[in-house]
C-alpha cells in the first residue's frame, strides 16, 4: 500500500524542487571538433564524408555538409555525433566544385566543393557552438583559376598569411594555380599547409562570424573546422527561476562547487533569470577559485568579494545577456557580445590571455587593466566611465564612430600600451601609444 503525502507537503516539496539550483556537469574534450564542408553538384563528391583531414589537427570523423549558399539555423554535430552548434550562411554563391574529383584522395574528395562570391561582394558565415574556447580553421580550394585568396574577417578582425603563418592583416595570401586543386596536388601527400590553403585563428569563444574581404581576390572557402581547446570542466547552473543565490568556495546555491587548481580548471556557466538573478559572493570560507565565468543568458548581478581567477582566466557574456557588478571587484578577461554594466564601481581585469569584448559596456566607473592583461574593446557606443592602464595593454576599436573621444571620457595609466583604432577629434588616425 502506498502512502500519499498531504497536499500541503506535496506543494512544499514541489516548491523546494523548483527553487533548487539545477546543475549539469560536462567535461570539455580538446578533441571535440565541428567539421563543415560545402557540397558540390558533381556526382563523384562524397556525401557520406567519413574522411579526416591531414595536416591540421585530429581528423574530423563526421562532417556537416552544406548543400546550399543560403542556410538558416542549420544544426551542427561534432565528431562524436552530438549536436554542438548551428550555422547561418548569407549572400554566398555556389557551392561549386573544384577541378579535381579524385575520390581516391580523401582531402580532395571531402573539400572539393566550395563557396565564393564574385569580386567586390561579400558572404557571411555565422557559427555558434557550445565551446568556451576554440580554434577555427578556414580551408580554401582552387577553382581552376590563378590568383591569390582574399583576406578573411573573423569576429571583426582581418586575417591573412605571411611566410606560412596566419597573421592580422588585409593583404592577399596563398596561391591558386589554374587547373590544379590546391587542396591536393599542389601540396603533395594530401597535406594541407597553413598560409597556403588554410588560415588558423584562436579565440576565447566558440562563436564566429566569418566574411571574405571586399577586394579583387577570391574567397573560395571549401571547409571549416572548429576545435574545442578548453580542457577543464564546465558546470552549468540554471538559475532562471531564482532571483537570489549565494556562492561560496564549496557551494553555488545548493549545488556543490569545486574550486579550480592549476591543473584542473573549473568554469561556471550560468543561465540567469530574465528579470534578474543576484549572486552574493561569500568569501568567509575562502576564495571562490575558477578559470572562467560564462553568462549564457539572462541578467546577473554579482555582489560581494571572493572571486579569484587563475590560469588564462576569462569572463564571457553571450549576446542578449547582461552582467552587472554591485561593488568594485576583479574579473577575468572580458569576452562576448552581451552587456556589462559596472555602474559607478571599479572593475579590475586580471589574467594573461588576449581577450576581446565586442558587446556594450555601461557605467560611469573605472575599468582597470592590470599588469600583463591584454584587453580589447569594440566600443560602438559612448562609455561614460574611464580606463586606467596599469602595466597591461588596452585596445579600443572604435572604427564605427567618427571620434574616438566619443567612446570614453578618460584614459590614464602608470605603464603599458594603448591601441586605438578610429579617429581623433580632428579626424586624425589613432594608433598604438605607450604609457610611461
Amino acid at each position: 500500500m502506498k502512502t500519499k503525502l498531504p497536499l500541503f507537503l506535496r506543494r512544499a516539496l514541489l516548491a523546494l524542487m523548483l527553487s533548487s539550483t539545477i546543475a549539469s556537469v560536462s567535461s570539455s574534450n580538446a578533441s571535440d571538433i565541428i567539421s563543415i564542408n560545402f557540397g558540390g553538384s558533381d556526382a563523384n563528391f562524397l556525401n557520406d564524408t567519413q574522411y579526416g583531414i591531414t595536416g591540421i589537427t585530429a581528423a574530423g570523423s563526421t562532417w556537416n555538409k552544406l548543400t546550399g549558399n543560403s542556410q538558416s539555423d542549420i544544426s551542427l554535430i561534432n565528431n562524436s555525433g552530438a549536436q554542438s552548434g548551428t550555422i547561418n550562411v548569407t549572400a554566398a554563391q555556389g557551392p561549386w566544385t573544384g577541378p579535381s574529383n579524385n575520390v581516391n584522395k580523401p582531402n580532395t574528395a571531402i573539400l572539393n566543393g566550395y563557396m565564393d562570391l564574385s569580386s567586390g561582394n561579400q558572404y557571411t558565415i555565422s557559427i555558434s557552438t557550445d565551446f568556451l574556447k576554440s580554434e577555427v580553421y578556414m580551408i580554401f580550394s582552387g577553382d581552376g583559376a590563378s590568383g591569390a585568396y582574399s583576406s578573411m574577417n573573423v569576429n571583426g578582425t582581418n586575417y591573412t598569411a605571411v611566410n606560412g603563418e596566419t597573421v592580422e592583416g588585409s593583404g592577399t595570401w596563398g596561391t591558386r594555380t589554374g587547373n590544379i586543386d590546391t587542396i591536393e596536388e599542389a601540396c603533395g601527400s594530401s597535406l594541407l599547409k597553413e598560409g597556403f590553403n588554410y588560415l588558423q585563428v584562436s579565440a576565447n569563444t566558440g562563436n564566429f562570424t566569418i566574411q571574405n574581404n571586399l577586394n579583387s581576390n577570391r574567397g573560395t572557402i571549401a571547409g571549416i573546422q572548429i576545435v574545442n581547446t578548453y580542457e577543464g570542466t564546465i558546470t552549468t547552473y540554471d538559475l532562471s527561476a531564482q532571483n537570489s543565490v549565494t556562492w561560496t568556495s564549496t557551494q553555488l546555491g545548493d549545488v556543490a562547487w569545486t574550486n579550480s587548481t592549476a591543473d584542473s580548471g573549473q568554469t561556471a556557466a550560468i543561465t540567469a533569470a530574465a528579470d534578474g538573478t543576484t549572486i552574493t559572493l561569500d568569501s568567509a570560507s575562502g576564495n571562490i577559485v575558477l578559470d572562467a565565468l560564462w553568462l549564457k543568458s539572462g541578467s546577473l548581478t554579482l555582489v560581494g568579494t571572493g572571486l579569484q581567477f587563475i590560469n588564462d582566466s576569462m569572463t564571457r557574456v553571450d549576446a542578449g545577456a547582461t552582467l552587472a557588478i554591485g561593488n568594485s571587484m576583479s574579473l577575468g578577461g572580458l569576452n562576448g557580445t552581451g552587456t556589462i554594466n559596472i555602474d559607478n564601481h571599479a572593475l579590475t581585469i586580471v589574467g594573461s590571455d588576449v581577450n576581446s569584448f565586442n558587446g556594450t559596456l555601461l557605467g560611469s566607473g573605472q575599468v582597470i587593466i592590470g599588469n600583463g592583461v591584454n584587453q580589447n574593446f569594440a566600443l560602438a557606443q559612448a562609455f561614460a566611465g574611464s580606463f586606467v592602464v596599469n602595466g597591461g595593454t588596452l585596445g579600443i576599436n572604435n572604427s564605427s564612430t567618427t571620434n574616438i573621444a566619443q567612446a570614453t571620457t578618460n584614459i590614464s595609466g602608470t605603464g603599458g600600451n594603448i591601441n586605438l583604432v578610429g579617429r581623433g577629434p580632428n579626424g586624425e588616425e589613432m594608433k598604438e601609444m605607450p604609457l610611461f
